[in-house]
């Protein structure tokens, strides 16, 4: 069985791994340690860029809204605002862009901002029946608010927030086309990504043409911690995928910590069940 498969994948891991994943539409289930609470880290932005469409669709806001980088919203970490000059003018969804593709923290706290806070976005993720999903605050390393970490879900309601996306149930059937599209801009994915042949993967060189395999997902890091979590749009098939995990003992941010070789298997054993 795939999850046997998953489980020795896994079994010398220095933490603990969590994995939730379906074969779409409302296919086969896989679960591992998914209904555990872990550390989301950026992976939650997901559900901020879910409560700013809700918004949108409710008529609250629209994604052409001007929205303007004041020089207090200045944050350290990913993203390339903390490199441009405060005072930029771009739109709702150029902020989205920005917080899903390259996982900007400048952008992120602005759109937070933009919903009403930190509890708007939990009470969003309640309305969506998230118990265990929780945004914990705006981003801000300098201050230390963030020692507990950026937020808490599990694998399995995280992906199940991907699933009403693909079904177009989450916000609406325009919203989350919307929100599929912005995802598919992430550029950090390589946990799902790393082992998977790189020719499916590989755009074509000719405007317009898309590769064989295309992945919306948005991943996260933390000290001891990695997240990857999308949507897999295939020749085979389709399905979402999330990987977890927590309470890793290599701590480095480098390309060959442990987690970002562990979890890279997990993805190839699904891939190749369900969409190889």
């Amino acid at each position: 069985m795939l999850v046997d498969a998953v489980a020795l994948a896994v079994r010398d891991f220095s933490g603990t791994v969590g994995v939730w994943g379906r074969r779409l539409p409302g296919g086969e289930v896989l679960a591992l340690n998914a209904g555990q609470a872990f550390e989301t880290a950026s992976a939650i932005k997901t559900l901020i860029m879910a409560a700013a469409l809700r918004r949108v669709r409710d008529g609250a806001d629209a994604l052409d809204a001007e929205l303007v980088f004041e020089p207090s919203q200045y944050v350290m970490g990913s993203g390339v605002l903390r490199e441009l000059t405060p005072g930029l003018h771009l739109t709702l969804r150029d902020a989205l862009v920005l917080m899903i593709a390259v996982s900007d923290n400048i952008a992120t706290n602005m759109v937070i901002d933009r919903v009403g806070g930190v509890g708007a976005v939990n009470a969003f993720a309640a309305a969506q029946g998230m118990a265990a999903t929780r945004l914990l605050a705006k981003l801000d390393f300098e201050s230390g608010i963030n020692d507990e970490g950026f937020g808490r879900s599990t694998p399995e309601e995280i992906g199940r927030l991907y699933e009403r996306i693909h079904q177009g149930a989450c916000v609406g059937p325009a919203e989350d086309r919307t929100m599929v599209d912005i995802l598919l801009r992430q550029q950090f994915n390589t946990a799902l990504t790393r082992d998977l042949p790189y020719e499916l993967l590989s755009p074509p060189h000719v405007r317009g043409q898309e590769p064989p395999l295309r992945i919306a997902s948005k991943s996260g890091a933390w000290e001891g911690c990695r997240v990857d979590c999308g949507l897999f749009f295939g020749p085979a098939g389709e399905y979402v995928l999330g990987l977890w995990s927590r309470g890793c003992a290599d701590l480095r941010y480098h390309v060959d910590n442990e987690a970002m070789r562990v979890l890279p298997r997990v993805s190839r054993l699904v891939w190749e069940a369900w969409g190889g």
